[in-house]
């Protein structure tokens, strides 16, 4: 007689309890990453602050080492007009400034208009609400602000995310996004309908099939 323990079901059985044990693993880690991800964030945000209230001073400082290390300006006698002098500078009129070329002018209206580098981090586009909390607490509130309705991965970055992420950085929140939906599917936190939609609750899901 076959031990039972080897028996198809009973390895079947153990593969799912090691899948569901490595889903929830899963989503411990990305919390904890999630996490230190928005310390880190934090800290770039303060040490942005320092730079920026440290720079002008500094500059200040140098500006005054630099008068300070300069003699005092002794002014120069000033020369006696001859009468010549006097009728020349009277009789001929100054040259016009030349205009400036059109191509300098360009030049200096593209630096002029030259918009920022833009952050390539997508926690730099989550909306005001979302800020303080990581990607998966952004998209179980989502849910709970609309528990019966079916939302696509679009529909939720549209609800987290601010209108100016860059395409690129969307397709990375998108990818993040669809790993904590596929692990959130599994530990039963939400339900998953057709075409890759998702909702709260279940009965949603099974009235879209």
């Amino acid at each position: 007689m076959a031990n039972s323990s080897t028996s198809p079901t009973a390895i079947l059985t153990n593969l799912l309890e090691a899948d569901a044990t490595l889903a929830t693993q899963e989503a411990e880690i990305t919390i904890q990453l999630e996490a230190l991800r928005e310390k880190r964030q934090s800290l770039k945000t303060v040490i942005d602050l320092f730079s920026t209230t440290t720079a002008p001073a500094t500059s200040t400082q140098a500006a005054a080492a630099l008068s300070a290390s300069k003699p005092p300006a002794t002014a120069a006698p000033k020369p006696t007009a001859t009468p010549e002098a006097t009728a020349a500078s009277t009789a001929a009129p100054e040259p016009a400034a030349a205009p400036e070329p059109t191509a300098t002018r360009g030049r200096q209206a593209t630096k002029a208009t030259k918009k920022p580098r833009q952050s390539r981090n997508w926690q730099d586009y989550l909306q005001d609400p979302f800020r303080q909390t990581s990607l998966p607490v952004a998209i179980t509130t989502v849910f709970q602000q609309q528990p019966k309705q079916l939302l696509s991965v679009p529909d939720l970055i549209n609800a987290i995310f601010t209108a100016e992420i860059p395409q690129d950085v969307r397709n990375k929140a998108r990818d993040r996004m669809l790993n904590i939906l596929s692990t959130g599917a599994k530990d039963g936190q939400w339900f998953r309908g057709k075409k890759g939609q998702y909702s709260l609750t279940k009965a949603a899901p099974e009235g879209s099939r």
